[in-house]
C-alpha cells in the first residue's frame, strides 16, 4: 500500500485481491475441467492490441502457471493483511476496529458486520459509521 492511496483505496485493496484470486482460481477450475477431456494445456485465443486487424494470437496457459498465479496471490494477500491489521490496531475506537476488521480483513457484507458487531446496529448504521471514517 503505498502513500499515494487514500484510506478507503487502502482498506478495499484486499478485498480486490481476494477477488481477483477468485477469478484466477476460476480459470484454472475451468482449464482443469477441459483437461479431462483434452489434455494439460488450454490454449485461449486472446485479440491482438493492433488497431490495422491484426490475427488473434494463441497463448497456452498451463494449470501450473495458474497455480503458480494463484500461491502470488495469496503471498500478496497475506501482506496486504499484515498492512491492513497494523493499521486497525493504531485506531482508538473499538467499534471502528471490529467494523473495518470484519469488513476489510474478513470481507463480510455490511448485513454480517451489523450482526458480528451486535447491538442493534443495522447495515446502513455501520456502513455510515465506516463512510464517516473515510471522510
Amino acid at each position: 500500500m503505498t502513500d499515494e492511496m487514500t484510506e478507503k483505496q487502502k482498506l478495499s485493496q484486499i478485498y480486490w485481491l481476494n477477488k481477483e484470486q477468485k477469478m484466477w482460481q476460476r480459470e484454472l477450475d475451468r482449464i482443469n475441467n477441459q483437461s479431462l477431456a483434452k489434455g494439460q494445456d488450454f490454449t485461449k485465443v486472446i485479440p491482438h492490441g493492433s488497431s490495422t486487424g491484426g490475427k488473434p494470437e494463441q497463448v497456452s496457459v498451463t494449470q501450473e502457471e495458474l497455480k503458480r498465479l494463484i500461491d502470488e496471490q495469496a503471498r500478496k494477500i497475506e501482506v496486504e493483511k499484515q498492512k491492513m491489521m497494523q493499521y486497525i490496531l493504531t485506531l482508538e475506537d473499538s467499534q471502528l476496529r471490529q467494523i473495518i476488521h470484519y469488513r476489510c480483513v474478513c470481507l463480510f457484507p455490511w448485513k454480517v458486520v451489523a450482526t458480528e458487531i451486535g447491538g442493534g446496529n443495522t447495515a446502513d448504521s455501520v456502513r455510515k459509521r465506516f463512510e464517516r471514517f473515510l471522510e
